[in-house]
């Protein structure tokens, strides 16, 4: 690829990205023109010369590292909300073919310009504002101020290594981000607001305490310069709680509900994995010629992609489709390629080694476990009791299904994942991620489909069955409750055509 590939991107995207890049710009100058300021005021070798200097310099040295941990923290924060606001843009650049190292490149290109564009402009600012306040000092002194100005080489030197290492770091987050991030997380960054606060009594007893020694400090303390250092430890305790604690929240996303006939919308909620729709009750599994719907038989990997396919929000199918995919055995024409091309690029599922994904072979536990645990980016509680899976390629995987509720292990204490999953056993597990969960058949309609081989209500697959195979309005039973009731039966959406 052209070297100047990666560069010219990144200048288009600044360019192009120039209402949010401009603000964070500008703050990254602006801080390296106050830190650089301090900074050099408190190398100012006249300080030596004068009365009380040597306070003054230690005022001043403490008052730089103050600075400096404010900016860490500071410019941490606003390039989140600039990546956060860039997601989406990124997830396009994955969809349309850019691996993720090569985004990573783009950022580092991104990041060197902006580093380089704030230096530069930081460091003058600095150098000018610096000479503007030895004005005002000789102003208030009557011309007779002891202070000279000089630019500082320490100084810049000092300034230039922090920023530069604070810049690095920036990077290494934002590219850390990015190689978590899938397709789906990418698309719908800029969507998610934050979760609301939760009552963290460390930080409270933190808090207080704070306060107390503050008022101590200055209640205690006889001569205020042997409190400095007292009082700069306070001031760095205080910047770190406040902008940890105290930091603006976006409002969380609503749970999606209603009769189902609404369209799915951007906010996913937090009960429902990303990328899934979780409004609309369509039937997601269609039965077979004879008038069956085997919930005892297997089901294979072609089936189960197809399945979390017609599962996809409408936004998410139409970004990511493609019918093409680097699996020797999955071509155009087959049935199962729009649907194991669109989530093989998504990362959501996965061939083997040798290049095949087998897509007529059953699948196994795991591996559907695996596949549904992939739409989730908000647990990462990996734990598990399975005595049988601490090996298992997918044991974190099975983890986090697991501990969202998902999966079930059996009696004896394992979890059986080379073992393959039954029809049934999909259905279920499906309608636990979507959180389609009627309680009893009172909750269900006589008009819905009936299948010969799925006829016994006391059989403990039938209601995830009829739930998996009807199109249906519903209500939640009571405001609180998990559990749904059937409202309407609705016509069978045609997969056919979207399957293509």
């Amino acid at each position: 690829m052209n070297k100047v590939f990666y560069p010219r991107i990144a200048m288009i995207n600044l360019r192009n990205n120039g209402r949010t890049y401009v603000p964070y710009l500008l703050t990254c100058i602006l801080s390296t023109a106050m830190f650089y300021v301090i900074c050099s005021l408190s190398l100012n070798p006249d300080l030596d010369t004068m009365l009380g200097g040597g306070y003054m310099r230690t005022l001043l040295q403490m008052g730089t590292w103050i600075v400096g941990f404010f900016v860490i923290i500071f410019l941490f924060y606003t390039n989140s909300f600039l990546m956060k606001r860039r997601k989406k843009e990124f997830g396009v650049f994955n969809i349309l073919g850019m691996e993720k190292r090569h985004i990573s490149k783009v950022i580092a290109y991104e990041t060197l310009f902006t580093a380089l564009v704030s230096l530069l402009a930081g460091i003058s600012l600095g150098i000018v504002l610096e000479r503007l306040l030895y004005y005002a000092l000789g102003a208030m002194m009557a011309g007779g101020g002891a202070l000279t100005f000089n630019i500082s080489v320490e100084g810049i030197r000092t300034t230039l290594i922090l920023f530069a290492i604070i810049h690095l770091l920036i990077f290494l987050s934002s590219r850390w981000q990015i190689r978590l991030a899938n397709p789906i997380q990418l698309l719908h960054g800029s969507s998610y607001g934050e979760r609301e606060p939760k009552a963290r009594w460390l930080m409270a007893l933190l808090g207080l305490i704070s306060l107390g020694a503050g008022y101590a400090i200055a209640v205690l303390t006889k001569n205020p310069l042997n409190a400095l250092l007292l009082f700069f430890v306070a001031v760095l305790l205080v910047i770190w709680l406040i902008t940890y604690l105290m930091r603006p929240r976006g409002p969380r996303p609503p749970r999606g509900g209603g009769g189902g006939s609404s369209k799915p919308t951007v906010d996913i909620p937090d009960d429902v994995p990303t990328g899934l729709n979780g409004d609309d009750h369509f039937a997601y599994i269609v039965g077979y010629p004879n008038g069956n719907v085997e919930p005892n038989g297997n089901i294979t990997r072609a089936e189960v992609a197809t399945i979390f396919f017609r599962l996809l929000t409408e936004e998410v199918r139409t970004a990511n489709s493609t019918q093409s995919n680097s699996l020797s055995d999955v071509t155009r024409g087959q049935w199962f390629n729009h649907a194991v091309s669109t989530l093989s690029s998504m990362g959501i599922v996965k061939g083997h080694n040798d290049g095949t994904f087998a897509p007529n072979a059953p699948i196994t536990r795991a591996e559907f476990a695996a596949i549904a645990a992939r739409f989730d980016d908000k647990n990462t509680d990996m734990s598990s009791k399975f005595t049988d899976i601490a090996s298992h390629w997918a044991k974190n995987e099975i983890g986090i299904a697991a501990n969202k509720g998902w999966i079930n292990g059996y009696p004896d204490g394992t979890f059986r994942p080379n073992q393959y999953i039954t029809r049934a056993e999909a259905m279920t597990l499906v309608n636990r991620v979507l959180n389609r969960l009627p309680e009893n058949s009172s909750d269900l309609l006589d008009s819905m489909i009936k299948w010969p081989d799925n006829s016994d209500a006391s059989a403990w697959y039938y209601l995830a069955v009829q739930e998996a195979t009807n199109s249906h309005a519903y209500s939640d039973k009571s405001k609180d409750d998990k559990y749904e009731k059937w409202t309407t039966i609705r016509d069978a959406r045609d997969w056919t055509e979207l399957e293509k």
